[in-house]
């Protein structure tokens, strides 16, 4: 509930005309204040490369993250098979 009041508060408080703390900023303004001059202009063909170079990652995360999973389900039926597998030669012999 003290959070709430305190959200509140503070949105209240900058309706009537109160002044913003630093540290609600947001945080991609301070970024382009301190690093702005010093990043070149966003061209298409850097636009594109970052676009592919992300979709890579992306892709190349998601095929690991299935494979995994993929291989402890395997591993899991596998070992369920044979732990039955077992069970019935142990009772046959």
């Amino acid at each position: 509930m003290s959070g709430q009041k305190t959200a509140t508060s503070t949105v209240d408080a900058l309706l009537n005309g109160g002044v913003v703390q630093a540290r609600y900023v947001d945080v991609t303004t301070t970024f382009l204040e301190q690093h702005g001059a010093s990043v070149g202009e966003l061209t298409p063909e850097v636009e594109r490369r970052l676009r592919r170079k992300l979709y890579v990652h992306v892709l190349l995360l998601a095929i690991f993250i299935n494979a995994m999973m993929f291989v402890g389900i395997s591993c899991y039926f596998e070992s369920h098979l044979l732990a039955k597998h077992t069970m019935v030669y142990t009772v046959l012999n």
